[in-house]
């Protein structure tokens, strides 16, 4: 569970909510919350503690590979979130070739496992 994922992680660093806190920018009463299961974590949340821990989202969560899934994860949200926090789409919403064809690369990957699996659950 996150809640947990998140307490044990704190602990780990020998940290108070506070330390943490200052460390992380997120707010204490939002991490006391977080750990106390009263508050699911947003996505600027879930960045800002992959980036600090250097962690992946799935990692949070605890989930293994066989457990990933594109809609658990909302991967497309989290992407869009990090290329906005790192100035690859500037504030007119305008992204370079590069970071369009990086994103276009994602779509196409994930509708060919979609058809994978479509064709797969056919009965002939």
């Amino acid at each position: 569970m996150f809640s947990d994922r998140l307490k044990s992680y704190r602990s780990s660093l020998n940290m108070t909510q506070m330390e943490f806190s200052k460390a992380t920018g997120i707010a204490r009463g939002i991490i006391g919350q977080l750990e106390s299961n009263t508050r699911p974590p947003s996505k600027n949340i879930l960045v800002t503690l992959s980036n600090y821990s250097k962690k992946s989202i799935d990692w949070w969560y605890e989930r293994d590979d066989e457990e990933k899934k594109w809609e658990d994860s909302n991967a497309l949200n989290v992407l869009l979130d990090y290329m906005i926090e790192q100035e690859l789409i500037n504030e007119k919403g305008e992204m370079n070739e590069k970071s369009k064809n990086f994103i276009w690369q994602i779509v196409e990957a994930e509708i060919k496992k979609k058809l994978k699996k479509k064709s797969e659950r056919k009965v002939w």
